[in-house]
């Protein structure tokens, strides 16, 4: 499957759903996103590793290591969108 591209093409939805100032809309993108990010370092823990181990290893780490920061950014986008949403309807109910 294309995990890494359906990731992005939600990542991209999520900015537009921001950019109209939709939270709750682009929480479910980035969740989604979240899933396709999740398959995509699950395949990668799949991968052989060949005749060499030690660049394996190497490019296993930065992978890794790149998807989950930008797991983390997508989570904290997403705790954001929340609370602004919260907000604006808590304010909305005054």
């Amino acid at each position: 499957g294309n995990s890494l591209g359906l990731g992005e093409f939600n990542a991209i939805m999520a900015v537009n759903a921001l950019d109209m100032a939709d939270y709750n809309l682009a929480v479910c993108h980035l969740k989604n996103a979240l899933s396709g990010l999740n398959v995509t370092m699950r395949l990668l823990q799949q991968l052989p590793a060949g005749g060499n181990s030690r660049l394996h290893s190497l490019f296993m780490s930065e992978s890794l290591s790149t998807l989950f920061d930008l797991r983390e950014v997508w989570l904290r986008v997403m705790n954001d969108c929340r609370e602004e949403s919260r907000r604006r309807r808590d304010g909305e109910s005054e």
